[in-house]
């Protein structure tokens, strides 16, 4: 994501107040390629590791995130009912985007959008 402040060099951490899952960026869960549906409020707080070019491609705890991303800060936020229902209406078009897969059908993955696809759209655009 991308810092909300427009200015460069702004005074204080980056942050992004609204965020979405990390399946919209292409992140997968690297030994079995199915999308993040998790969000960076979430794996900050999780047990979950992050691999990529900054940790080396080597698993680095995500609650240790500041270790890596010193000027970043990620609070527990308020997650955006509008990325919930895009990902969960538009799985198919995302995992063929990105070359991942759906999650298998009756994990908890697949529960999580089984429940976001119960998102009423007159609810969730209110929310923009």
């Amino acid at each position: 994501a991308k810092c909300e402040f427009i200015m460069p060099d702004h005074p204080g951490d980056h942050r992004v107040s609204i965020h979405r899952p990390q399946c919209l960026g292409g992140n997968r869960w690297s030994d079995s390629q199915v999308i993040v549906l998790d969000s960076c409020t979430d794996l900050v707080i999780s047990e979950y590791t992050i691999r990529n070019k900054d940790t080396n491609n080597k698993p680095y705890p995500c609650k240790k995130y500041r270790n890596i991303y010193k000027d970043w800060s990620i609070l527990p936020r308020y997650d955006s009912p509008y990325w919930k229902y895009f990902v969960a209406h538009f799985t198919d078009e995302i995992v063929e985007y990105f070359g991942t897969k759906k999650p298998p059908t009756g994990s908890d993955g697949d529960k999580t959008l089984q429940e976001w696809k119960k998102l009423e759209w007159d609810k969730v655009k209110k929310d923009l």
